[in-house]
């Protein structure tokens, strides 16, 4: 999708698009607040136990859904604070929409009892639709806001629908309450919380700080670089990720040492596809930008070679 949409509104309007998504990500991560590893490990740990998987389960959406009505509560705060939101606030509405679906999505549900096949299916359906419905809708440059509306209605939507797949698949009703996972849920979330904030600070606060000094074209120039890197990473790491967080959770959960021999494991699987995927990005990193972002990005070349490390 981002060769089409990147063509459609050249590095302007693909600064603004890409801008917005940078700043909601901070709701997000808000949002998320470390459930997708906390959440994930409890399911893991007692999948065979449906009352504590249903108690873990309900927490979690309780708690994502009280943290997304303050996440708007804080895009209201900043419509008065801080000038880019204020100019284009449709934008950002459209971009936070997309926390919605974050709430429904039980990625860290299918984790957890390790069906990642399904959540592939989900996720699959939601993207394709997604970039079909943009390279049917999303025209010219003043679209860009309508390709930020699309990614988000279409996660909603499929995210309820997972949502609902799952209640009824894993037989997660009735609604149950228990006070002591409620508060436990939130007291093993905040450290992962903190630390997915530090991290924030190496993968987008680099975006979010040029947004203050650069325009929206050298925006889009910044921004076509780093897709095409996450990208990539998409397709290497974290599907890796994904797959072994369950399964050394439960190593973890049943001595360090274990816990540790799993996680040296890991790291031979992943060093090397890493390397290679570093250095043929440097390589050809002429081709990429030609193929991905095409005439007039030739400046973000460098760029991406700054970001294959």
């Amino acid at each position: 999708v981002i060769p089409f949409v990147v063509r459609a509104f050249g590095a302007d309007g693909f600064g603004k698009a890409s801008y917005a998504q940078n700043i909601i990500t901070y709701l997000t991560v808000l949002v998320n607040f470390g459930f997708d590893y906390s959440a994930t490990r409890d399911i893991a740990i007692n999948k065979d136990n449906k009352d504590a998987v249903r108690n873990i389960f309900w927490s979690v959406i309780k708690h994502k859904s009280i943290l997304l009505v303050i996440s708007f509560i804080a895009l209201g705060i900043m419509y008065f604070t801080f000038p880019k939101v204020t100019d284009d606030l449709p934008l950002y509405v459209y971009a936070a929409l997309l926390n919605v679906g974050f709430v429904f999505f039980p990625t860290w549900f299918f984790q957890g009892i390790e069906k990642m096949g399904k959540m592939a299916i989900f996720n699959f359906v939601s993207r394709a639709f997604g970039g079909l419905l943009v390279v049917l809708l999303v025209r010219e440059t003043s679209d860009y806001r309508l390709y930020i509306f699309l990614n988000s209605i279409v996660y909603v939507f499929v995210g309820l629908t997972a949502f609902l797949y799952v209640v009824k698949k894993y037989d997660l009703l009735p609604y149950t309450s228990d006070r002591q996972v409620f508060k436990e849920s939130f007291t093993k979330s905040f450290p992962i919380f903190l630390n997915t904030l530090c991290a924030m600070f190496y993968t987008i606060f680099g975006m979010t700080l040029l947004g203050n000094y650069v325009s929206d074209a050298e925006l889009g120039l910044y921004a076509g670089a780093y897709k095409i890197i996450y990208a990539f990473v998409m397709l290497s790491s974290m599907p890796l990720s994904v797959a072994l967080y369950p399964a050394m959770s439960k190593a973890f959960n049943e001595s360090l040492d274990k816990g540790f021999a799993y996680f040296k494991k890991s790291i031979f699987i992943v060093t090397p596809l890493a390397s290679v995927m570093c250095v043929g990005i440097w390589v050809f990193a002429p081709l990429l930008v030609k193929l991905f972002l095409g005439e007039g990005f030739d400046e973000a070349i460098e760029l991406l070679r700054l970001f294959s490390p």
